[in-house]
């Protein structure tokens, strides 16, 4: 007797090859143990699969639900689970939940949202994975420590180089926090607390990284007209110490700078055949949904938010800023405004609006945005060609990621418009590997197989996660049945929360947490550690 009986389904096992295979999937507690045809098998819930796809769990390798607080505060993820998610890895571009030394290295979380209310009360990694270990969330859990994070320990809100002291702790903050579960170190090099890192710094937490066989996961310093040197940046850190690389969100922003995407393919397939195990992550839109701070110089938000405001105060320097970001006046007012957590009447306008509702530049009104909300502005950007993103999925060394949070579907908050990602990333892109889909009636993006391995098998054995990504007999019952014909996202930019359509039914730990395209409220997800 199983306690999941799945019949009839088309099984595509998480490898990429074949075709899919007609046969039956027994579960019994949180682990597959049965993986053939099962006649005449009883179990205690039987699903009828006949004409859906069966796959494993989606990882989702590149996700932000630490940073909102959702993983603590909303602990369901229903528009993850939704999609067909049942692993999240959270502790992307340089910020993370753990460790938390002092009370300044939460700060490094600030940038995309209000950290008020977060109870976060461990320092270690050690005893964040004892504080979480009992909860049970909609999706498994597993995190990258955040370069900034470790960083605001020694540097607080001060932009500046650490000494050979202070680089040596925090590599030992890192070494404890691998030991203690983390799966690798992220970095966020665009970002305020980053941009001072030297070349020795990084190269002592990649030693470590070396050490215990984890993973290096780097938002690139600029993916727009430095693109090119950004990425080399990234692949000389891997590659010094032949690290598993992971590049995140990668793409080109603007159509001013795609001339520079085939050559950063080239680096990175040339970075791979010199021995880097480097790999990227892509995300199936042409909108980026992206801290409005960043627009401006880097000089202008070294440090962070505060020394950041200050600057904006400062008229000679506020003047400066002006004068570099009329240089994009056209590009900057077309941003719409999506998270203005205390002026909740930018939300759903382009800059270009809001300066002419106060009769301002749209540089200027960027500045009065950012001051008003003490920095913490989020904007959605049109500036990915649809080329570029079938370019990348393509690729062989990518993986889907939503680079999105896990929210609830009916709307928490008036403070923010999330990405229609968090809400259909992994079903969009289902819906693209059908060839109906395909503009110029080509060949479909790829096959069945190899998408689905892309967000199941592929990422979670990149990443080192034991005994999950494959549909196999002991492997743990994480699943997803949808139905190929029918599987879409409906988010959309004006309304982002809608479920997708045609995911029947996931299980996440032998728990059924979509049953018959609806979410059961019922979690299974575990917080994971190497």
């Amino acid at each position: 007797m199983f306690d999941i009986l799945i019949k009839n389904g088309i099984i595509f096992d998480g490898t990429g090859k074949g075709s899919g295979v007609r046969t039956d999937i027994g579960i019994k507690g949180d682990t597959i143990t049965a993986i053939r045809d099962l006649p005449g098998s009883g179990a205690h819930e039987l699903i009828d699969a006949n004409g859906f796809y069966v796959a494993p769990g989606f990882v989702d390798i590149q996700n932000h639900s630490d940073s909102h607080g959702m993983i603590l505060n909303h602990t369901g993820l229903d528009s993850l689970v939704a999609q067909g998610v049942t692993t999240v890895v959270i502790g992307q571009c340089g910020a993370s939940l753990a460790p938390l030394p002092d009370s300044s290295s939460i700060k490094s979380l600030q940038k995309w949202g209000l950290i008020e209310g977060l109870n976060a009360d461990w320092q270690t990694y050690g005893e964040f994975v004892k504080r979480l270990s009992s909860s049970v969330f909609g999706a498994n859990v597993a995190s990258f420590v955040g370069h900034a994070t470790l960083r605001r320990h020694f540097t607080g809100d001060i932009s500046r180089t650490l000494n050979q002291v202070e680089i040596r702790q925090l590599a030992n903050l890192l070494r404890d926090s691998l030991k203690e579960g983390a799966f690798g170190i992220s970095f966020g090099f665009q970002y305020g607390h980053e941009i001072k890192t030297a070349p020795e710094e990084v190269f002592a937490l990649m030693a470590v990284t070396k050490e215990y066989n984890r993973i290096f996961s780097a938002h690139m310093r600029s993916q727009d007209a430095d693109f090119v040197n950004a990425l080399q940046e990234v692949l000389e850190y891997g590659g010094s110490f032949n690290v598993k690389t992971k590049i995140s969100h990668f793409k080109v922003e603007g159509k001013e700078n795609l001339k520079f995407l085939s050559q950063g393919i080239n680096m990175i397939e040339s970075a791979y055949q010199k021995g880097t195990q480097v790999c990227f992550d892509v995300y199936p839109y042409t909108t980026t949904w992206r801290s409005l701070y960043t627009y401006l110089p880097n000089w202008a938000y070294e440090g962070g938010f505060k020394p950041m405001l200050e600057r904006i105060k400062n008229k000679e320097q506020s003047k400066r800023m002006l004068v570099q970001l009329s240089e994009r006046r056209d590009k900057l007012g077309m941003l719409l405004v999506t998270t203005s957590p205390r002026v909740n009447n930018f939300i759903g306008k382009t800059v270009a609006e809001i300066s002419r509702s106060q009769s301002r530049t749209p540089e200027e009104a960027i500045l009065a945005i950012l001051s008003a909300n003490r920095g913490q502005a989020i904007v959605f950007d049109h500036d990915v060609d649809p080329s570029e993103v079938t370019v990348l999925m393509k690729h062989p060394f990518s993986f889907i990621g939503s680079d999105g949070i896990g929210y609830p579907f009916k709307k928490i908050q008036m403070e923010e418009l999330p990405h229609p990602r968090c809400f259909g990333a992994f079903p969009r892109f289902l819906r693209m590997l059908r060839q109906d889909n395909v503009p110029d009636n080509s060949l479909p993006l790829m096959s069945w197989a190899e998408g689905i391995a892309k967000i199941s098998g592929r990422p979670a054995s990149f990443i080192g996660l034991k005994n999950r990504g494959l549909l196999r007999k002991e492997f743990k019952a994480d699943v997803v049945v949808f139905d190929p014909a029918l599987v879409s996202d409906a988010a959309t930019y004006a309304n982002p929360f809608q479920p997708p359509i045609g995911l029947k039914y996931v299980i996440n730990n032998g728990k059924i947490s979509v049953y018959d395209g609806q979410i059961t409220g019922v979690h299974g997800g575990r917080l994971l550690t190497t």
